[in-house]
């Protein structure tokens, strides 16, 4: 039985192509002291935000409980993948506060500024301590970061990720799911 080596060289072409791929590698490198227990479950979740970003799917809901990686996916990955491979990109994220928000943004920036990473891509953005609402390419591709309540009139994006658009002691409040909602509707950059 032949043995099958993935060389280095391979391993960064598949992180390049494949976002299950770069996941793995990017988690590695983003937390380097926690045992990631990559499942079946976060290459299914690779698998569909691969084809969100792709447009083979226009909306997706990602329903899993807390700490199953879900945002370290969709919020901190993701943005990072798609601004790796298309650099002129506009990816917007909110979620319920600014905070995390803004906490997810700063993941995307050290794993854009990771040495993991510039092997994959090389270097994107243009300032490595940029604001971090608006992480922006050299391309002119940004991740922009905001809540659910903040404003995005006048921006749009290629993609859009609500992530936890509602605090955990909300999810339970109809009034709390209507407000979001309606806040959604009449903001029609928020519709991807």
């Amino acid at each position: 039985m032949t043995e099958l080596i993935l060389t280095r060289e391979h391993a960064l072409a598949l992180s390049r192509q494949r976002f299950a791929f770069f996941a793995r590698g990017g988690m590695r490198s983003l937390l380097p002291d926690t045992p990631i227990l990559w499942n079946w479950h976060l290459d299914l979740i690779a698998s569909r935000l691969e084809d969100a970003m792709e447009g083979r799917t226009r909306r997706l809901i990602i329903n899993i409980p807390p700490r199953y990686g879900k945002s370290l996916m969709s919020s901190v990955m993701l943005p990072a993948f798609v601004l790796g491979r298309r650099p002129s990109a506009e990816v917007v994220c909110a979620s319920y506060a600014f905070e995390l928000a803004e906490r997810m943004a700063n993941d995307t920036r050290r794993l854009m500024n990771s040495m993991f990473y510039r092997e994959v891509f090389g270097p994107r953005l243009v300032s490595p301590v940029a604001r971090l609402s608006d992480l922006r390419t050299y391309q002119g591709g940004c991740r922009f970061a905001t809540s659910v309540e903040g404003t995005m009139t006048g921006r749009g994006g290629n993609l859009i990720i609500i992530d936890d658009p509602l605090k955990p002691n909300q999810a339970d409040s109809e009034t709390q799911r209507l407000a979001v909602n309606s806040k959604r509707g009449r903001d029609p950059t928020l519709r991807a």
